[in-house]
């Protein structure tokens, strides 16, 4: 029970790193490409390598 609670505490966080992050595309583009691979990694499609590479390709 009390691992299931940490979960959803949890889960309620990364939703609220995903809101924000969407927020602060909104009011600066300029981040786009970062705050796409956050979001990624958020949702656990992207590893931290995979994230960080591809902020890295879209600072060139």
């Amino acid at each position: 029970m009390h691992f299931e609670a940490e979960c959803a505490v949890l889960s309620t966080r990364l939703a609220e790193v995903t809101a924000f992050a969407d927020d602060l595309q909104r009011r600066t583009p300029s981040l786009s490409a970062e705050l796409h691979a956050l979001r990624q990694l958020v949702s656990g499609a992207w590893s931290l390598t995979e994230a960080m590479a591809y902020v890295e390709r879209w600072a060139h």
